[in-house]
């Protein structure tokens, strides 16, 4: 508590302004700045905030003014009330002990300014300045120009005004007490004023008597639709004073309604308190104890208790309670999530609700319906509705098989061993397409190759291998370009699947055609596996040879000896010898290669028979040695038909028709003498048929 020291000049000016019989000179706004800076206020309790002169007094009590002048204390609640709700607020209060010189008396205040606000002081008993607002006046001191009555009286005012002949008096004024005019006497006096939301009813009791009803509805009528207020408790003095008490208890406010109570948690009941401290609670559904001041209330479903008990005043009393149930939503989901991937997993409740809107939070401070978790722990989530909360735990765990990466391997006329990458003798292993259950297999063809791994949880992952074949090449590492021509390297690929050729000058296919040497090189791949080969292209000269020639099939046909080592091939027979023999007319053609296998082709062009052609010797030597003893012609192309020879006179010496005559040198069985001998040969030729004569001359010599 802090206490204010007040200069006197200070308090003569309170006492001119603020005389009971006189209304304040200056304006609400002015004396509040005026009155803030020269009487700072204070709170107290957790409870009430007290502001000006208010005190606190212990046992729930507060002083609002001292036996003072120009007093101003106001207690204001710090939680609003609701009018959409009914309640009963139950006090007292005591005016003091002087009766002709005391003033000025006190009110309850509803207002929305706030629960820092202070109203005008004297006969306006702090309320002046509020509005909109609602006052229930306990006025101990006539003020004429506001039309009080001679008694201590009540009233119902609104919007800051005390003054009782206009619109601003709702109820009243009236005697407050039933009994008495006067109300300061020093005694505490019991006031209740009770609110019915459904029937729009205020009424007020004093020393347990009713004395006045309101009938308005004030959340519209009054505060323009606003159902939430500040509500407290003020007094004032001005020349004449009285010390003012107001005791609240805890539980001054009478909660008559539970809205949006859990099915599944339940509510703390309390009656205000029984004079006998005997209770009576019906029904007794949910209840854990009918007949004491707070039993605990459990309902499966919106109910309305009754609690009768005697009050102060001992006069029986039935109060009603109503609990609305709202049920929990209805949550469900997994109780175990598998982590199977790197890939995070999404928890996703199953939400069943009949009533209002729910929220989420989750243990990661997530507000989401779902949320999108990828480590292993336990995740707890509360779906709250108006009323309930309900949490589920979800335990995660994680189950990756460690697999190898999917990869593409490469295979080289040997076997390859095939891995999952881990071995686990919980796990389960399937691989496709050879059906095998281990985790390694050994492979020895081509193909696509996947292993399934899964676990007792039921994540399963799966591994790739891709194994191509790698391509054999096979060719000739030297090839000869004969000078001027093109060659062409195509080597032979063998091996599974489609491959792709690059050479090394560029092109691609399997084969290509140069014209100038050397080296070409072929790289062959499928994928990643690869092969390639190099060929060595030498250029090298053709040989030479005889040009074609017209001949005929009588004589054989010579192929040509202009160069050495070479080869012949003879197209028309598939012979290889440097000669062959025709017997038909045609083109015939040899194929003539060197060393470097380098060819050129010669032609005959074989037209018919040959021209007929004697072989004849020019000398013999009949000296009977068997060796050279007669002379003999052959020819080709033609038939001999006889031989005639002559001496140097012409004298004929010998004629012989025969295909193959022959002379021994002789004539009429002598021998001739060494010497020349002319001859004719008669014979009939091959191409047409002619007979013909071929003359020459024979030496003898023996």
């Amino acid at each position: 508590m802090q206490i204010v020291r007040k200069p006197v000049f200070l308090m003569l000016v309170m006492l001119i302004l603020y005389h009971s019989t006189m209304k304040p000179t200056f304006s609400l706004l002015g004396l509040l700045g005026f009155w803030s800076y020269f009487f700072p206020f204070y709170s107290f309790s957790q409870n009430y905030n007290l502001l000006r002169d208010a005190r606190y007094l212990g046992g729930d009590c507060y002083q609002l003014t001292a036996n003072t002048v120009a007093q101003t204390g106001v207690v204001w609640y710090q939680d609003k009330l609701n009018l959409n709700e009914s309640f009963s607020i139950e006090f007292e209060m005591n005016f003091g002990i002087f009766d002709d010189t005391g003033a000025d008396g006190m009110m309850f205040i509803l207002q929305t300014v706030g629960n820092n606000a202070i109203g005008g002081a004297g006969q306006s008993l702090g309320f002046e300045g509020f509005s909109p607002s609602l006052g229930v006046e306990f006025d101990t001191w006539q003020n004429t120009d506001n039309f009080d009555p001679t008694y201590d009286h009540i009233a119902i005012v609104q919007n800051g005004s005390v003054v009782h002949n206009g619109i601003s008096t709702l109820a009243g004024p009236v005697q407050a007490s039933s009994s008495n005019v006067n109300i300061e006497d020093g005694q505490n006096h019991r006031v209740r004023i009770k609110w019915n939301v459904k029937t729009k009813e205020m009424e007020i009791y004093f020393d347990c008597k009713l004395r006045l009803t309101l009938k308005k509805d004030i959340v519209n009528d009054i505060f323009k639709g606003q159902n939430t207020v500040w509500w407290g408790f003020s007094g004032s003095t001005g020349g004449s004073f009285n010390e003012q008490t107001v005791c609240l208890k805890k539980e001054i406010v009478a909660k008559n309604l539970f809205s949006n109570v859990c099915q599944t948690e339940g509510v703390q009941l309390v009656s205000r308190e029984a004079a006998d401290g005997k209770y009576e609670w019906s029904p007794s559904t949910g209840l854990n104890n009918t007949s004491i001041r707070a039993p605990f209330a459990k309902p499966t479903q919106t109910l309305t208790y009754t609690v009768k008990y005697k009050d102060a005043c001992l006069l029986p009393v039935e109060d009603t309670i109503r609990v609305e149930v709202l049920p929990p939503p209805v949550v469900s989901i997994k109780s175990l999530e598998v982590l199977c991937s790197l890939n995070p997993i999404q928890l996703v409740p199953s939400v069943k609700n009949d009533v209002g809107a729910v929220s989420y939070r989750w243990s990661t401070n997530e507000t989401t319906p779902s949320i999108n978790v990828n480590q292993a722990g336990n995740y707890t989530v509360t779906v709250s509705n108006p009323a309930c909360q309900v949490s589920k735990l979800v335990e995660v765990r994680s189950e990756r098989p460690n697999l190898l990466p999917d990869t593409t391997l490469c295979l080289n006329l040997q076997a390859i061993t095939l891995s999952a990458g881990e071995n686990n003798l919980n796990y389960t292993y399937r691989w496709s397409p050879t059906g095998e259950n281990t985790p390694n297999i050994t492979v020895s063809s081509p193909g696509n190759y996947k292993i399934l791994v899964s676990t007792p949880l039921g994540c399963a992952k799966e591994r790739n291998v891709v194994i191509y074949e790698i391509p054999q090449i096979t060719t000739d590492l030297e090839k000869v370009l004969c000078e001027g021509s093109q060659v062409t390297l195509s080597p032979t690929v063998t091996g599974r699947g489609t491959y792709s050729y690059v050479w090394s000058n560029g092109a691609t296919g399997n084969s290509i055609t140069v014209k100038t040497a050397g080296t070409y090189t072929l790289n062959v791949a499928q994928d990643r596996c690869k092969n390639s080969v190099s060929i060595n292209v030498t250029q090298r000269p053709y040989p030479s040879i005889l040009r074609d020639e017209v001949a005929c099939f009588d004589r054989p046909l010579v192929a040509g000896v202009l160069d050495n080592g070479l080869q012949y091939y003879w197209t028309h027979s598939g012979e290889r010898t440097r000669a062959v023999s025709v017997s038909a007319v045609g083109t015939y053609a040899v194929q003539i290669s060197n060393i470097y296998g380098c060819a050129k082709t010669r032609k005959f062009n074989v037209t018919g028979p040959c021209n007929p052609q004697v072989y004849a010797p020019t000398i013999f030597t009949p000296n009977k040695d068997n060796v050279n003893d007669t002379f003999q012609i052959s020819m080709d192309g033609g038939q001999i038909l006889g031989l005639a020879i002559y001496n140097r006179w012409g004298e004929l010496l010998y004629y012989q028709t025969s295909a193959v005559p022959q002379w021994d040198g002789k004539t009429k069985d002598n021998d001739c003498p060494d010497g020349a001998y002319p001859y004719v040969l008669y014979y009939k030729t091959t191409r047409d048929n002619s007979v013909q004569e071929y003359k020459g001359v024979i030496a003898i010599r023996r």
